[in-house]
Order: structure tokens, then C-alpha cells, then sequence
């Protein structure tokens, strides 16, 4: 072999080597067709000397040539996916997939032997069938499958969706599910391999709709399909917060040899603030060995003991954690991976984690240009960064990357996440930036539209970062109905998202939208389309209510206005019977504006109703009317005070009624006694009445008797301070400064 041809094959600095080409079944060529005679060609690219790039068929046939002498007819590498260009209408579609209808046999592609066993064709008439016509649009694609005797793929993005879709239609199908199931085993029996998803999709849907039945599908799966530690713990993400899906989960998790599940099953409860749940899942993870990766895993379980807790739980806690062998050292992640040399580079980088030293990068701007530049091949860029040693990129450099992965003008989902993945692969991140994350998300999800719009609008990455600037820029589009730019700016928003958690997070956006831009008809529908659809508001959305309808007050003065208060109130308890986030805090304004205009029997009303809620989970039960399920992630979950006494400082009704509202109290019914209906001349539209109630003087002591009884705590030095005062206003000499003073005397 000639020394040139030689230096030629061993070239490293190539994707791929030529030796290894020729020694491979399978060749590599950007824009081939499959030639099937003993290997094929499929989509990628080489750069020159030991890079073939064909663009069409006379080039496959030069480049097949520099390859050696394989006699492949051309023909065969026309054969590739002729089947897209019968599908581009809606009514090649339907002809193609509806299966289950007589037609002439032999002129449907499924028919045709050269493309019955393309799995992305029947991937295709999937996505159409599934589009159009929901889960049970899919029969008709399985029958056919059926009779064709496909073989299902098991690895890969098609296998993935393949399998998806055909699982969601087992479930509301017992006969596809028992075909399916056949199918799988089969799969398993002949070839030896299997969807790795396979449990993770089955049990994930009993635990959350049948329980009952999901520990006979784990008995069924374990054995041939068993489970992975990484497949467990997204099981068990998807069952937080449903109490008989969590005591099968703990079945099965006793019963597995997996061993590494305290990380995240801790962590998940304390992030939904179960601290309950998560303190008798910690001592069965300790029982059974499974201890945390370290100390700083269980400090949230460990600061809400210190501070709710008793002293003796977190002794015992701590204790078994120590006597385990778990460490309380400060933990450094200095771990190596096994067969890696120890190099400069390495030293450099676990040094620079030690130091809080950021990795490497890259001026953003110039590697954008870099990117823009088409006389540089992207893979020729992410080489050359790879040499520099560049281990971050920016997101002005990733729009340069997608807006170059654009057919046909517009960006393909797929080259950006081959583009990133090749990113990856050179040891180059994208970062953590918003801009970063949510192409990613779009690409990975194949959302082309909204990629196409991220990706071209005059927004630059770094405004992706400001919240409040998003929010606003999503009110203004949807008042002047831009539904494009709406979509795009909600996708901005709800890029943290979790999938099971995303339709909360979209109708509280919608809602605060309507609420910023004051479309108060729009805001009704919205709050009641979130109620019927038991859609809970979030912290942020009731903090919106607060500051959106409450009109302004003046400090020590009563609101112009009561209008307001009786919606506040609707929305602010329907909110709380679906669960949602509301600071106790929030109800002291409006229990003072109560007070302040004399609404005593409306206070009287409200007081009591939020006495019940924080204090007794049988009145709040019955007050959601919702499942099980969400009344046990209302009350064990979402409200810590269930773990607090009444007594506690940061209880709620400590905090609603604290000492200053309970001085007030004795003050409003001395008052009460002097308002006129003067002071009183507007008029409510809900459910207040007009003009408030002559309440005796000493309507405020029985109050706080009241809830004395209901064991809130009473501060009887402010009560009888606040008696003294009120009693040397009326029979003490002088004359008061306030006319409702004057009135009382």
C-alpha cells in the first residue's frame, strides 16, 4: 500500500475513517439513497479525501466507485422512500391509512413489498391517523400492521413513538392490549430485544388510573422487562402526591433489587413540601439500605424537622443517618470515570470545579459569525472548537447552528438535534441559558412552528431571560391578537415546565395575561374555564388578584369601595378548594377592609370559613369535592401548617389573627355602633349588602371568643388594652378626632 493511501485511512482528524469504512457493512453518505447489496448508505457527512458527499445518483455512483467495485445496480438506490412523494395531501392520507376499508389490493404502499417493512412509513400513517381521529384512529394502522406481521422496532425515536401511540390504544383497547402484550413477549423470545420503555409506559398508566391492577403488570413485566434505576425513579416522578399509587409503588420497590431510589424519592417529596410522606419513606430507605448519595440530599427534611418538628424526631433521624454510614462531611463530586487518563486537561477542570472556576468558553459573538459564515461547514466550526478546547457555546451561536438546519426556509427540528447531540459529543454545551433550553425542548419535541419563530423573531437570547418582560410582551400580543407571538411567548414561559404540570402553568399565565391587560370578561372566563377543568392558581396568579382587583387604600384609612371584595373572596376560596398556593397572609387586607367598613357579619362569615380550612381536614375535604388524590396532595403536600400546632408562630390562623387583628376586632364593634348609613353610600353588586350591620359594642369579644373556642390563640394583654382604649374614648374625658369616635359617644 502507498505511504499516502496509507496516511490517508488512519487519519484521525476525520468523522470517520476510510479503513473503518471499508471494513463496515454500512457506508456513509450525505443525501444517498439505501443501496441494498450488503451494505447501505445512509444521511451524514464527510469532509474531502476521506469524505464522499453525493447529491445525486451520478455522484453515489463515483463515490461507490472510490469504494471499490461493488456492481449495485442503480435502480436499487432509487428505491428509498418513494413512498413521501405519494403522501403530501390530506386525501393520500386517509387512502393510505385507513386499512380496515376494502380497496383494490396491491395499490396502497403498505401493499407494495418495498415498503411494507418501512417502519417510518407506518410511523407516518400513525401521526396522521392520530392527528385526525385521537387513540382509537390508530385500529385501523394496527390491524394492518397485524396482517402484514411487522415486526415492531425496539431502539430509537421511531421505536419510541411507534410504541407510544400503539400503547395509549392497548389501554383503551383490551384486545390490542392483549395482541400487544403477545407481540412484546414474542419480540422478546425470537430476538432477544425489547423496548427499553416498555414498563415505564404500562405501569406509569395503571399506577395513576387503575392501581388496583398495576402490581399484576409488574408481576407480568419483571421478569422478562424488567425495570432500570433510571426508568424506576421517572415511574415514581410520575406518581407523587396519589396515595394507593404510592403503597403499590412501595410494593414494588420492596420487592425490586434496585437499591438507589433515596435521592430522588426524598427529593420529590420535599420539592411538593410532603414532609410527612417523605420522613416515612426515609426511615423504609434506611431500613432497607438505600442511603443518600449524601447529607445534603435530606437537608430540607432535616431544616423542616429543626423547625417544625420535634426535637426528638430529628435526633432519631439524624442518628439513624450516621449509624448507616451516611457522611455529614462537605461533599465535593471529585468522582473519575474509570479508563480515563489522567491528563492537564482533567487536573484543570476538577480544579476548576473545586474553585467554582466556570468551563471554558468562547466569545459568543465571534462564534456566531463563525456559524453565519457558509463558507465553514458547522461540523467543521465544532471541530475547530473542539481543538481550542471550548467546552460552552452561547445562544447567539446556537441560532446561527439552527438557522442554518433550514429545508426548504424553514429550520428542521431533527438537524438541530443532530447538530447539539454532535455538540455533545465533542465535549461542547449549550448552556443553561432559556434561549439554550427551550431549542433544545422545541427540537427534541419536533415543534417546528414555534422553533421557526423562536429561532427568527427580533427578540434577543438574553431578553428569553426576563420574566416579567415575557409576561408583558404575552399580554400585549394577545390584546392585539397575535396568536403566533402568543404561542412563541408562552413557550418562553413554559419552558421549566413539567409535561404533567404544563396545563397549570399555561391557563395561570393566560389568566395573569387577562388580569394585566384589565380585560375583566376575559379574566371570568378564564377563572371559570380553570374551575371547571380543576385547574389550581399558583402563589404568583393569587399575588395578581390581590394587587389587580383590590382598589388602593390609604393606611389607617377604609377603602373608597367594597365592590371588589366578594370576588376576591370567590376566587381566593375556589382556588384553595383545588389546591392552589395562597399565601394566609393575603386574607389580613381583606378581613381588614371588612372591619374597617363595618361588615361585621360578612368578617364573622369569612373568619370562621378560614378558621375550618387551616384547622380541620375533614371541613377542607369536603370543601374540595374533588378525588381523593388531589385532596391528599391539598392536605398532606401543599399545606405544611397540617404539621404545625395552632399554637405555632407561623401557623396560619396565628398569622391571620395575630395580636394587632384581635385589638382591632374589639375596636370594629365599639365602632360599629356609630357608623349611619352616611358613611356608607355605595352600593355592592355581589354579595355584600349595601349598608353594614349595627353590631353592639361588644361584637368584637365575642368574636374573638369564638375563635378562642376554635383554638385560635388569644392575646388577652392587646385585647384588654385595646378594651381600655375604646372605654376612655367613650366615657374618659376630651373629645376624640375621629367622627365615628364622636358618634359612639
Amino acid at each position: 500500500m502507498r505511504p499516502a493511501l496509507r496516511r490517508l485511512l488512519l487519519r484521525r482528524t476525520e468523522p470517520v475513517p476510510l479503513n473503518r469504512i471499508l471494513k463496515s457493512p454500512t457506508v456513509w453518505i450525505r443525501g444517498a439513497r439505501h443501496v441494498k447489496c450488503g451494505f447501505e448508505i445512509r444521511g451524514t457527512e464527510f469532509r474531502r479525501n476521506a469524505t464522499l458527499v453525493a447529491s445525486d445518483h451520478a455522484t453515489v455512483d463515483r463515490a461507490l466507485a472510490v469504494l471499490g467495485s461493488f456492481n449495485i445496480s442503480h435502480q436499487e438506490s432509487l428505491k428509498i422512500r418513494r413512498w413521501r412523494e405519494r403522501l403530501n395531501t390530506f386525501e393520500q392520507f386517509e387512502l393510505e391509512s385507513d386499512l380496515d376499508r376494502t380497496f383494490n389490493e396491491g395499490s396502497r404502499l403498505v401493499d407494495d413489498v418495498r415498503y411494507c417493512g418501512d417502519c417510518q412509513l407506518w410511523l407516518e400513517l400513525l401521526r396522521f391517523r392520530r392527528r385526525n381521529y385521537g387513540v382509537e384512529g390508530l385500529t385501523p394502522i394496527w390491524n394492518g400492521m397485524k396482517r402484514k406481521d411487522i415486526t415492531l422496532p425496539t431502539y430509537g425515536a421511531t421505536a419510541y413513538e411507534i410504541w407510544d401511540n400503539l400503547l395509549d390504544l392497548a389501554f383503551e383497547n383490551s384486545e390490542v392490549m392483549k395482541d400487544l402484550w403477545q407481540e412484546a413477549k414474542r419480540l422478546k423470545v425470537s430476538t432477544g430485544n425489547s423496548w427499553p420503555y416498555l414498563y415505564l409506559k404500562i405501569l406509569g398508566h395503571f399506577l395513576k388510573s387503575q392501581p388496583a391492577q398495576a402490581y399484576t403488570w409488574h408481576s407480568r413485566l419483571k421478569k422478562d422487562f424488567p425495570p432500570s434505576p433510571r426508568l424506576l425513579k421517572k415511574l415514581f416522578g410520575k406518581i407523587v402526591g396519589t396515595e394507593v399509587a404510592l403503597q403499590v409503588f412501595k410494593r414494588i420497590y420492596i420487592e425490586l433489587a434496585i437499591r438507589d431510589m433515596y435521592d430522588v424519592i426524598v427529593s420529590t417529596f420535599c420539592e411538593n413540601e410532603m414532609y410527612a410522606m417523605a420522613l416515612k419513606w426515609h426511615n423504609l430507605l434506611i431500613r432497607l439500605n438505600d442511603l443518600p448519595s449524601s447529607s445534603i440530599v435530606a437537608q430540607p427534611l432535616l431544616h423542616h424537622l429543626a423547625v417544625y418538628g420535634h426535637e426528638g424526631q430529628l435526633m432519631k433521624l439524624t442518628k439513624g443517618m450516621v449509624d448507616a454510614g451516611v457522611s455529614f462531611a462537605r461533599y465535593i463530586d471529585t468522582s473519575v470515570k474509570q479508563n480515563t487518563l489522567i491528563s492537564r486537561e482533567m487536573m484543570n477542570r476538577l480544579h476548576g470545579e473545586s474553585h467554582n472556576i466556570t468551563p471554558k468558553g468562547f466569545n459568543d459573538e465571534f462564534c456566531a459569525r463563525l456559524f453565519a459564515t457558509r463558507m465553514f461547514s458547522v461540523d467543521m466550526v465544532i471541530n475547530g472548537l473542539r481543538v481550542l478546547g471550548v467546552e460552552l457555546i452561547g445562544p447567539l451561536s446556537l441560532r446561527q447552528i439552527a438557522s442554518r438546519s433550514k429545508k426548504n426556509e424553514v429550520i428542521d427540528p431533527r438537524s438541530v438535534v443532530q447538530y447539539i447531540e454532535r455538540l455533545h459529543q465533542a465535549g461542547i454545551s449549550i448552556g443553561t441559558s432559556v434561549f439554550s433550553r427551550l431549542v433544545a425542548k422545541l427540537a427534541t419535541s419536533d415543534q417546528r412552528n414555534v422553533l421557526n419563530d423562536v429561532i427568527t423573531c427580533d427578540l434577543h437570547p438574553e431578553a428569553f431571560e426576563d420574566w416579567k418582560l415575557q409576561e408583558t410582551l404575552l399580554a400585549s400580543f394577545e390584546k392585539s391578537g397575535d396568536q403566533r407571538q402568543v404561542i412563541r411567548t408562552l413557550a418562553i414561559l413554559m419552558v421549566d415546565a413539567r409535561k404533567d404540570n404544563e396545563q397549570i402553568v399555561r391557563w395561570n399565565l393566560l389568566l395573569r395575561s387577562c388580569l394585566t391587560r384589565q380585560d375583566w370578561k376575559g379574566t371570568s372566563q378564564t377563572i371559570g374555564k380553570m374551575f371547571e377543568k380543576n385547574i389550581p392558581m399558583t402563589a404568583k396568579t393569587n399575588g395578581y388578584v390581590r394587587i389587580c382587583l383590590l382598589s388602593r387604600r390609604q393606611a389607617s384609612r377604609k377603602p373608597s369601595t367594597i365592590d371588589d371584595l366578594p370576588r376576591v373572596i370567590s376566587i381566593w376560596q375556589g382556588s384553595l378548594r383545588l389546591g392552589g398556593k395562597l399565601q394566609p397572609l393575603a386574607w389580613v387586607e381583606v378581613l381588614r377592609r371588612l372591619g374597617m367598613s363595618g361588615h361585621l357579619q360578612e368578617y364573622e362569615s369569612l373568619a370562621l370559613w378560614l378558621v375550618a380550612w387551616y384547622s380541620d381536614p375533614v371541613f377542607r375535604a369536603s370543601q374540595t369535592g374533588l378525588t381523593s388524590q388531589r385532596r391528599i396532595a391539598d392536605s398532606v403536600g401543599a399545606k405544611i401548617h397540617k404539621n404545625l400546632s395552632k399554637h405555632h408562630a407561623l401557623h396560619p390562623l396565628r398569622l391571620i389573627f395575630s395580636a394587632n387583628m384581635q385589638e382591632a376586632m374589639v375596636a370594629w364593634g365599639f365602632q360599629a355602633t356609630g357608623m349611619g348609613d352616611s358613611a356608607h353610600k355605595q352600593n355592592t353588586q355581589l354579595a355584600l349588602p349595601a349598608d353594614p350591620i349595627h353590631a353592639p359594642w361588644t361584637w368584637g369579644l365575642k368574636m374573638i371568643a369564638k375563635l378562642q373556642a376554635c383554638g385560635v390563640s388569644m392575646d388577652r394583654t392587646k385585647v384588654a388594652s385595646s378594651c381600655r382604649k375604646r372605654l376612655l374614648a367613650l366615657f374618659g374625658p376630651g373629645t376624640s378626632n375621629r367622627l365615628v369616635n364622636r358618634r359612639v359617644k
